[in-house]
Parts: C-alpha cells; structure tokens; sequence
C-alpha cells in the first residue's frame, strides 16, 4: 500500500476533523466538505462563545482566584487562537509542503516506506495518551462544577470550576446548568482544538525527520555496496553515481520542504515557547494552592503530567530534526566514497557542505523548541512562579 501525508498518521486526521480545525491533510483540499466546514464553524462558535464568557469573568472575581483559576485557561486560549490561525493564513503554503511530502513518498521505496512507518508508529501511542489524557482532565475538571447544583439554590462566578459569567450574580439554578454545559462544551473543545493542532505540528516535524533518517541510511548503503576489483571498478561508480543522482534529487525536495516548514512554524515555535513559560508558572501556582491528596489534586497533576509530556515530545523530535539534518552523510563519510570517480566525489562533497545548513525552525535560539529550550522552559515558569508566590 502507498502512503502519503494523511495516512501515516491516522491519529492526526482523525482528531484534525473532530478537534474542527480542519488544517489541511491533502494538497488539493479535498477533504473540506461542506459538512466539514459547517461543523468547524460550529466548534469555533462554541469556543467563541466559552472565550467570551471566561475573559469577562476575570474582572468579575477576586483577583487572587483568577491568577489561581483563569490564567492556564487563557494560555491556551492565546496558544490556541494565535497558532491555528497562523496556520489557516499559512493554508496555501501548508499544501504546497504536504505535495512535496507526497512527492518524496512516490519517489521513495520499501525502505522510505519503512523507515516513516517504524518512525512515527512509536510517537502515535505516546500522543494518544496525551491526547486522552488532556481532554479527559479538562472536561472533569469543569464538570465537577455540577457537584454543587443540588447544594444551593443561587450561585456566584467563582462556584464555577473555572469562571465564565453570561450574567449578574446571583445566578440561578438553571441558568448556571446551562453555563456549566457550554462551558464542558468550550473547555472539550478548546483543549480537544490545541491538542489537534499540537499533533498536527508534530506530524509535519516527523514526516520531514523519517526523510533525513532515509537518507541517511541510503548515502551509506550506496557506498557500502561499492566493489573495488578492477574488472567491475567502472560499472560499480556508474551505479553509484545514477543512485546518488536519484537520492540528490530527493534531497533537493527535502531541502525546499526543511524552508517550507521553517516559514510555517518559526511564528508557532516562538508562541509555544512564550505561552508554555507562563502556563507552567500558572500551573505550578495551582498544584501550590491546591495540595490536596483527593479527587481534584489527582485530575489536576495528571493534566501536568500530559502537559509536560506534551512539551518534550515536541523538544525531543525537534531536537532530533536539528540533529538530524547535520548528520545526513556520516554513515557515507565513513565508507569508500574516496575511490569513487571524480564526479562521484565531487558530489558528495557537495552533499557534506549542504549537510551544514541547520534544520532550526525558530528565528533565533532563544525562544526556540529543543531539549535546552524544555529545561530553559521549565526553569523559567518555576522562578515565575516563585515570584507570583512571594507577591500572593
């Protein structure tokens, strides 16, 4: 069976059609039905509607239960609407990136095949706990609000598990039911539409690294097959160099593809990073404030579990992306490419210079997605927290 972009990775188009985000999954755009488009105007209403709700409520409790209680909250907010819609302006080129993945597809072999199949098999588990996880916690969470409907007749903003006010206080019973549904509606939907987006991204990253690894272990089979007898010396090189001519032209693509993707996440990065500093500060001053050993501590860690994990997938396939694309000729380098033709070591020398252009996909180190990043990261949100501690 041939494989493309939308099913190496079945997880990804799922949760892209239920999440409602419906980012591109094939080149010509196919997959946008009218049904498709309906329902992702829907969950973005829905979402719109909880977002309001949840911003006005901030001025209408304490101050001190909004920075406990609304802050994670409006991270992924930001992270959400700023990211998603970057890549819906980022449409066009997204397809032209995933024709190229496709491309590379139909140009590879059994190997290829093999090589993005054992690649992302492994990730796909992992995402489909984070995924579960996340949702999961979340949609518990704002649900636990239901526990006090049979307790009081009227309500205020903050009986809410995470504050969203439609109206004056005080609420009554069946207006707050009713807030409560929308807000599991916008809270599921909110965090089902960043996990989607989180997998989507990922996906890009892994298809581009699978390329690299292919590569990489071709250069040195192609060179690892040479015969050095004098007889079959000349008949050797010209297979050698019709492969490399083959495997150049794949690189070439793989390097259009390497800019593409920088241009579409290089604002992306840039946000996860910032957002992920300040929602690990806010959840650190939660799990602070809320040390409890009960039903709502347990919902609360396991959701920072799922969240940090979510982090360092992203930092380590990241990471391995950069390194990747560095190493690209090793296992060649070390094998008799020196007593090939000219014109076979001239090529391959090429090669080992445009192995040095780095696969970064942010602007600058900084606020850059790498394993350095994910303990610079977590360092930075704990001080923060620290800080928010003394001025509570």
């Amino acid at each position: 069976m041939s494989i493309n972009f939308q099913n190496t990775n079945r997880l990804n188009a799922l949760a892209n059609l239920l999440s409602g985000n419906v980012l591109p999954v094939t080149s010509d755009g196919s997959e946008l039905s009218l049904l498709s488009k309906l329902y992702a105007i829907s969950t973005w209403i829905i979402v719109l509607i909880y977002t309001s709700g949840c911003v006005i409520a901030i001025f209408r409790v304490s101050k001190e239960y909004a920075l406990r209680e609304c802050t994670v909250n409006l991270t992924i907010v930001v992270e959400v609407f700023f990211n998603i819609f970057h890549m819906y302006h980022q449409r066009d080129l997204l397809k032209r990136l995933i024709d190229n993945y496709n491309l590379l597809f139909s140009m590879g072999n059994d190997l290829l095949k093999t090589t993005v199949v054992t690649y992302i098999g492994p990730v796909e588990k992992m995402l489909k706990f984070y995924a579960i996880t996340e949702v999961c916690t979340v949609v518990f969470w704002v649900s636990k609000s239901l526990v006090t409907v049979f307790q009081k007749e009227e309500f205020v903003h903050e009986d809410y598990a995470l504050p969203i006010s439609f109206s004056e206080e005080p609420i009554s019973r069946n207006v707050y039911i009713v807030n409560v549904v929308v807000e599991i509606f916008g809270s599921g939907y909110l965090i089902f539409k960043k996990v989607s987006a989180d997998i989507y991204t990922l996906h890009l990253i892994l298809l581009l690294t699978s390329q690299y690894k292919y590569m990489k272990m071709k250069f040195g089979m192609i060179f690892r097959r040479k015969d050095n007898s004098s007889k079959s010396r000349y008949q050797s090189d010209r297979v050698i160099e019709k492969e490399l001519d083959s495997l150049f032209r794949h690189h070439s693509v793989v390097v259009r593809s390497t800019i593409m993707l920088k241009e579409i996440l290089s604002f992306n990065v840039c946000v996860v990073h910032l957002d992920s500093v300040f929602r690990f500060c806010f959840l650190s001053f939660m799990l602070a404030m809320n040390m409890t050993v009960d039903i709502e501590g347990c919902i609360l860690i396991s959701y920072t579990v799922a969240a940090i994990l979510q982090l360092y997938i992203i930092c380590f396939y990241v990471q391995e992306l950069f390194e990747m694309g560095s190493i690209l000729a090793d296992d060649a380098f070390h094998e008799e490419w020196y007593s090939c033709e000219l014109l076979v070591r001239k090529n391959f020398r090429i090669m080992i210079h445009a192995n040095k252009l780095k696969c970064q996909l942010a602007p600058c180190q900084s606020v850059d997605l790498s394993l350095p990043s994910f303990m610079q990261i977590i360092n930075q949100a704990y001080s923060a927290c620290l800080l928010f501690l003394k001025m509570k």
